[in-house]
């Protein structure tokens, strides 16, 4: 089977590092994967190569509408022979079912939709007319996936047709992501912590949704209490040369306090360690794969409850509503407290349910029961992945 993916472009994200460890699964197990991105791809294009996938690199400019490339992406199309197309996101979702008529393809062709909606996003206008079209054209995917099932929910709600959804929760790879004293030790030693520091993890892009200014807030309140945890903040943009994040920094009086990495693709290394993590997200969040790699490296984590982080953490991490500094505060208190060997139970409880029910092969085996012939999850898979 060849599995065409279209998507916009391969930065460090969660959409795309779950793309790139779905096709590093698919070529072990025969599945050749080829991947045309509407712009060059990014961090994680040498990673890709490696798997074994084909990437076709176009160029198309950001916030401009690709009509100059067009010819050059339709035959590029046509040379992949697919069986499978895959769009990923509204922009590959929209690309993938132009470029397929614009080819005179009948391939089955699939969706992907990577986040939720609630509260209103700040689209910008390309991505807003892709999502509006996708919309409009929600009948033309033989399925829609889903990484949550808040996002499913809040996108029938508006408009896009029910009856094609199939939800399949992100998947980890716990051999990739797993505890490591080792790692800890290393990173540690490069970073100039003892092994007394408490860290927490933040490996989050800096966008608003993210809700940076809640948890440097928390942070602030938790310095008040006497609790001195140093955060390690890893993500686009997440670097001292941003003047925007140094002045948030300052303003709440924990620069001292955090030590921003940027952007890294060694955030399996950077997970070992670290003694929680925190996801502060006010809204936009699907079904996030940071909490999983955490959890699969058995990391405490508090998160709050935008879309799907509640049932990803179960009973092993600790929720909190979104945009409530108090409650963000109180749950990292309690976290920083908490005595060693009970931190060191959730982890283990957290790292079994990552394990039996939101694994990387688990994922995969969803993906290529949607792609045969049915057309659907099995019902073993299906139970599995929403169990």
């Amino acid at each position: 089977m060849r599995v065409l993916h279209v998507i916009d472009g391969i930065g460090v994200g969660g959409a795309e590092l779950v793309l790139i460890q779905l096709i590093e699964q698919l070529e072990k197990r025969g599945v050749h994967s080829i991947v045309l991105t509407l712009t060059p791809a990014g961090i994680l294009r040498d990673r890709l190569v490696a798997s074994g996938a084909e990437l076709v690199e176009m160029d198309m400019a950001k916030g401009r509408l690709p009509w100059a490339g067009l010819v050059a992406m339709v035959r590029a199309m046509k040379a992949s022979k697919p069986d499978v197309i895959q769009g990923w996101m509204y922009h590959g979702n929209f690309a993938a079912m132009v470029l397929r008529d614009l080819a005179l393809l009948r391939t089955p062709m699939f969706w992907s939709i990577h986040n939720t909606l609630e509260p209103k996003l700040p689209f910008s206008a390309v991505t807003r007319l892709a999502y509006l079209a996708c919309r409009v054209m929600a009948f033309r995917p033989r399925s829609i996936v889903y990484v949550s099932r808040a996002a499913a929910d809040q996108h029938a709600a508006a408009g896009f047709r029910a009856s094609k959804a199939s939800v399949i929760p992100n998947g980890t790879n716990c051999d990739q992501f797993k505890p490591s004293a080792t790692e800890r030790a290393r990173v540690r030693a490069v970073l100039g912590l003892g092994d007394d520091v408490f860290l927490l993890g933040c490996f989050a892009r800096w966008a608003t949704m993210k809700g940076h200014p809640n948890l440097f807030e928390a942070i602030a309140r938790l310095k008040e209490q006497g609790l001195t945890p140093k955060v390690l903040l890893a993500g686009t943009r997440m670097e001292p040369s941003n003047a925007d994040l140094a002045a948030l920094m300052a303003r709440f009086g924990v620069t001292a306090e955090c030590i921003c990495l940027g952007e890294r693709s060694d955030v399996q290394d950077l997970m070992t360690a670290i003694d929680g993590l925190v996801l502060p997200s006010i809204y936009g969040e699907a079904f996030p794969m940071v909490l999983g790699e955490a959890m699969a490296c058995q990391i405490p984590c508090v998160a709050t409850d935008v879309g799907d982080s509640a049932y990803l953490l179960g009973n092993a991490g600790i929720i909190v509503p979104p945009s409530d500094v108090g409650g963000l505060t109180d749950a990292l208190s309690k976290l920083v407290r908490m005595a060693p060997e009970e931190r060191a139970a959730l982890g283990t409880l957290a790292r079994d349910r990552v394990r039996t029910r939101f694994s990387i092969d688990t994922m995969t085996d969803a993906y290529l029961d949607l792609y045969a012939p049915s057309g659907r999850v099995s019902a073993a898979a299906s139970s599995s992945v929403l169990g």
